[in-house]
């Protein structure tokens, strides 16, 4: 089980440098990216800043609304960067998450220090170092950056052990293990392997060191009681996962989600709209909704989740683009041809970069089963656990970041076993059979996106939306596409068309009822959330009011959002006005999911007229 310990002595002057070089190699690309291109904080990272924030402005950051979406590692942590540094705090925390992420590829070239030799310990830290689809994500305050230095350490802790008999270190283990788990709690899962390794679990039980593990036990409970304390102390509830975990799994399971992630309150407009009004409902129902849908199409979701799961993996590296640049808004508009440009060029690269990695993590796996090597196959089923949590609830390519870098450690580890044993034909072999592995798994989640594509699921939502003096309401039906956004408080709704590939003349259609609760003036505005232009005639908006055509758009011709209103006149008590909006797919590019397109719909009365709400949505991607 021991993997054969280092032959030469640790050279300190030697480590020295290397620890200055990597460290250099580290930080240089990830500040040189951040310069390049200040992106800003949104949606979760910027509710991380904030929930930061909180804990410096509150005890316990007590009320703040993140408390039922995030775990409080990430925000705690930062609120002490925060108060040390006296600069605006999206900066502090881009600067940061890149600093600390980056240096954390120091943390094997000195963990395994004396038992490995330094052509593994280098290879480890420089390929962290250099890893192209870290780089290009250090900046995002998310919780997939800020696990790392904690699994990675945990990681890297375990190989130690094994390398040295299996010789544990429980205690500094279970910190590590709470610590990634108060990032991610997930990761409690995850990483379950890799702690019974540090902990020295993996030896014969007479051999295990029963002091420590007592003092480890304990230093877990009080770490988990810590943490559930926490969350008691911020909401008055105690426990390890936030509130919005079932809503987030949810997210998965609805139609709509395709392979990756839909808005889960939409559904409820589908199957409960009684429950829309109450987010604590929502929270209540979301997992027995979960088990619902699972129980009512196995099938269909088990080909989801693989083709979920395994496509994110694929590209967690590029998708780092999306969530660091890509996002619209993330970057200043002046800065967006720059970042199209950029994209454009290393996305190829990157992609192929990730490709080659796994395929040759694969090849050394195959190769690990035949030689039993106990250090890759733990990091492995860590890996695997990541996989298959994220499979069954929630897939975004950035979850795997995690995975990528325990992978990278892997290839350090096929480093060391070179050096010990050379390689011959069966390790060729054991190449070929991971990049045939990889390739096979590509193109079998190609397939299965496909299938799940086109398998989508026609649901009839029930939605009212309100003015924000509530007056007037606008009562709406879709039984012909998507319902892909409902807004806080039902202020607006976001639809679009069924299939994200669609055909032509595919259509999503509202059929809406414009009413109010006294005489006033009633305009329905209809929003363009596409950004791009210059694609006449793929997507067509209309409104007709009481049967009568009242406007009719291109959406993607002209570049940038936008909006139209559609006048009511005024309507009376009692009175209804019948509006229909509708969006129809013209000549839709094939590959291009045209049908991710929202078309953005909301009702206003006279007195909020001084501006349209800023358009949020998604465009193709």
């Amino acid at each position: 089980m021991a993997l054969p310990a280092s032959s030469s002595p640790p050279t300190t002057r030697r480590d020295a440098a290397w620890l200055l070089c990597i460290a250099v190699l580290a930080l240089s690309p990830r500040l040189a990216f951040l310069t390049a291109f200040p992106a800003r904080q949104f949606t979760d990272f910027l509710a991380q800043v904030q929930f930061a924030q909180a804990f410096n402005d509150r005890p316990f950051a007590s009320g703040y609304a993140g408390w039922a979406r995030f775990g409080p590692g990430l925000p705690l942590a930062l609120s002490v960067a925060l108060r040390l540094v006296p600069a605006p705090a999206a900066d502090v925390a881009r600067y940061a998450t890149a600093v600390l992420t980056g240096l954390t590829a120091l943390l094997p070239f000195v963990l395994w220090r004396g038992v490995l030799g330094l052509a593994a310990r280098v290879t480890a830290s420089l390929l962290l170092a250099l890893w192209p689809g870290h780089i290009l994500f250090s900046g995002v305050v998310s919780q997939d950056n800020w696990v790392l230095p904690p699994s990675i350490a945990l990681a890297a802790l375990a190989v130690r052990a094994l390398a040295r008999g299996g010789e544990g270190y429980p205690v500094v283990a279970t910190v590590l293990f709470c610590g990634a788990g108060a990032v991610r709690p997930e990761m409690f899962v995850v990483l379950f392997p890799l702690l019974t390794a540090a902990a020295g679990l993996l030896r014969p039980p007479r051999q295990w060191p029963v002091w420590r593990l007592a003092i480890a036990a304990a230093t877990l409970a009080l770490g988990l009681v810590a943490l559930g304390g926490l969350r008691w102390a911020g909401t008055g509830r105690f426990g390890l996962m936030p509130d919005h975990a079932g809503l987030t799994a949810l997210g998965s399971y609805v139609p709509g989600a395709g392979i990756w992630w839909a808005v889960p309150n939409t559904y409820f407009a589908a199957v409960a709209p009684e429950l829309m009004e109450s987010e604590t409902e929502m929270r209540r129902a979301a997992w027995p909704l979960v088990w619902r849908e699972i129980r009512r199409r196995p099938g269909f979701h088990m080909v989801r989740a693989f083709a979920a799961a395994a496509g994110a993996v694929f590209r967690s590296d590029v998708g780092s683009l999306y969530w660091s640049i890509g996002f619209n808004g993330a970057v200043p508009d002046s800065l967006r041809p720059r970042v199209v440009a950029f994209t454009a060029r290393v996305q190829g690269p990157v992609l192929r970069s990730s490709l080659l990695a796994l395929s040759l993590w694969a090849g050394a796996v195959l190769l690990a089963l035949r030689r039993r090597h106990w250090a890759i196959l733990l990091l492995s089923a860590s890996m695997a656990l990541k996989v298959t949590v994220h499979g069954l609830l929630a897939v975004e390519t950035r979850y795997f970041v995690v995975m990528m870098a325990f992978a990278l450690l892997v290839l350090a580890l096929t480093v060391e076993e070179a050096r010990q044993r050379p390689f011959g034909w069966i390790a060729v072999a054991a190449l070929a059979g991971g990049v045939a592995l990889v390739m096979g798994i590509r193109v079998a989640a190609q397939k299965a996106e496909a299938r799940v594509l086109a398998s989508e699921e026609q649901l009839t939502y029930h939605f009212t939306l309100k003015d924000p003096r509530r007056i007037a309401r606008l009562e709406c039906v879709v039984g012909e596409g998507l319902v892909s956004l409902l807004w806080a408080h039902q202020a607006r709704a976001a639809i679009r068309l069924l299939h994200i590939e669609p055909q032509p003349g595919e259509s999503v259609t509202a059929e809406c009822n414009a009413q109010t609760s006294h005489a006033t003036p009633v305009e329905v505005r209809v929003g363009d959330a596409y950004l791009e232009g210059g694609f006449p005639g793929r997507l067509v908006q209309s409104v007709a009011v009481d049967g009568q055509d009242r406007q009719q758009r291109d959406v993607a011709a002209e570049p940038g959002r936008g909006w139209a209103g559609v006048p009511l006149g005024t309507l009376q008590p009692g009175e209804r006005r019948r509006v229909v909006v509708r969006m129809t797919a013209g000549r839709p590019d094939p590959g291009w999911k045209w049908g991710l397109v929202n078309t953005e719909l909301w009702i206003e009365t006279p007195a909020e007229r001084s501006g349209a709400p800023a358009a949020q949505g998604s465009g193709v991607r």
